[in-house]
């Protein structure tokens, strides 16, 4: 079985949604290992003394235990259109470090920056996160994705996105789209529904 993977954003104000990613991680070694004893990542980070803007990803590999840690000085990826794919097929419910199933996906995008996955006729996710959705008044985020991200279990729990199934026919209610996961929160950019390509 593949080795399980969590990114984590890290600020000068610290290790954020900390929470969130211990409650997966320890979901997933319980899940998939039938580990009980509990992680708390914050004991095996290393936190680097930053600069007011600057972000790290922390990469934690694991499986039963922790392999791995790596700090990766980030830098935003820009997406601004997405071409939307058919991922029936691809089961990623945890979060693997092999992502060969979502980089073939991948490939499809065309001239696009990134891929909407489309899975039994609902949206799921784009390549790396989450997907949310305005309709002008209420932001929505797709009720079964392909991977719970922490992001949008956060936005869930305070209220600021509402799960629902989305078609791709329902695309037309809705005026304008987030990208987001740990290291892209809420204030990432709104773009247009009309850059789904579909």
């Amino acid at each position: 079985m593949s080795r399980l993977l969590e990114s984590l954003k890290i600020t000068a104000s610290g290790i954020q949604n900390l929470e969130y990613h211990n409650r997966r991680c320890n979901r997933s070694r319980l899940d998939l290992f039938g580990v009980k004893e509990k992680l708390n990542l914050e004991e095996y980070i290393q936190i680097p003394h930053l600069k007011n803007t600057e972000i790290v990803k922390c990469r934690v590999i694991y499986r039963e235990e922790i392999i791995k840690i790596e700090y990766i000085s980030y830098q935003k990826k820009r997406i601004n259109t997405l071409k939307v794919v058919c991922g029936d097929k691809v089961n990623y419910q945890y979060k693997f470090e092999d992502r060969n199933c979502l980089n073939e996906l991948y490939h499809l995008k065309g001239s696009c920056d990134d891929i909407l996955i489309v899975k039994d006729g609902k949206l799921t996710d784009f390549s790396y996160g989450n997907i949310i959705l305005f309709d002008g008044n209420q932001w929505f985020t797709p009720r079964m994705p392909l991977l719970k991200g922490t992001m949008r279990e956060l936005l869930i729990q305070t209220k600021r996105i509402t799960e629902r199934d989305i078609s791709i026919d329902d695309l037309e209610q809705y005026k304008s789209f987030k990208l987001i996961n740990a290291l892209l929160g809420f204030d990432n950019p709104e773009l247009p529904v009309g850059n789904i390509v579909t």
